[in-house]
């Protein structure tokens, strides 16, 4: 196998040395180097390796290795200090039978906080598949798609969370994830109607099924033609928008 290329050394070659192409030659992209060479006396080449060294520099360690790396990637190469070394299918190791429950959780957060939204996104829907009644799992399920301006998506996880208890109001209001969320016209619409919720405080045990359980229970009906498409869209958008009299949430437990 080819030696893995570094992410750091290619960065230094593309700011110190990118108007010759050395960070090209490095990364066995020969052809590119040699361009670099060749338009080094025209000040091209300067500003093309300040391009690249800036794109090294923000670039994920997963996505470097994917590019660079390819071969290292294909067998699971991780971040050795983040993530660990994974098998060639990685989405049968996801779910393998011995990935526990909070070793997904684990594995979300950590790819959350490298603002790596799509494989954090993977490991959160992978436990919710688990536990779907996971407080915690909704709300970071609703933060990572906003940040991924998934606006449909954000909604019915960050309904589902406050259906089946999130009540801290402040976190709703001031989450950094969310603020693409609160931009929206709707915004104070639906929060206005979480709170009428919370006023009714009916019965925990009368409590609906969360919006992400209804949804996947139309989505069954369908594919088994109990439902016919207009039918599932008619009741689906039924459900995304909830009325005051809806039962609410009335336990506060615990998020990211």
């Amino acid at each position: 196998m080819k030696k893995k290329r570094n992410k750091w050394i290619a960065f230094l070659l593309a700011l110190a040395f990118g108007y010759l192409g050395l960070h090209r030659f490095y990364l066995r992209q020969n052809g590119l180097g040699i361009l670099y060479v060749a338009l080094a006396l025209t000040g091209i080449s300067l500003i093309l390796g300040l391009i690249d060294a800036i794109a090294f520099f923000f670039m994920s360690y997963d996505r470097f290795n994917k590019k660079y790396n390819k071969q290292w990637y294909d067998k699971g190469y991780r971040h050795p200090r983040r993530f660990p070394l994974r098998s060639q299918n990685k989405k049968k190791n996801i779910e393998s039978a011995e990935e526990s429950l909070t070793e997904l959780k684990r594995q979300g957060i950590l790819h959350f906080k490298a603002y790596e939204l799509e494989e954090a996104k993977e490991f959160f829907q992978r436990a919710l598949e688990a536990q779907p009644d996971d407080i915690a799992l909704h709300f970071n399920l609703a933060c990572t798609n906003a940040l991924l301006e998934n606006k449909e998506d954000a909604w019915i996880h960050l309904q589902s969370a406050v259906e089946l208890g999130f009540d801290d109001k402040e976190k709703i209001d001031t989450h950094p994830a969310l603020a693409f969320l609160r931009i929206q016209t709707d915004w104070n619409e639906k929060r206005r109607e979480w709170d009428q919720k919370r006023k009714g405080l009916p019965d925990p045990s009368q409590r609906p099924r969360p919006l992400f359980q209804q949804l996947g229970a139309l989505s069954r009906a369908r594919e088994k033609g109990i439902l016919t498409e207009n039918e599932f869209e008619q009741k689906r958008q039924q459900l995304l928008r909830p009325t005051a009299d809806d039962s609410p949430p009335t336990e506060s437990r615990d998020s990211k």
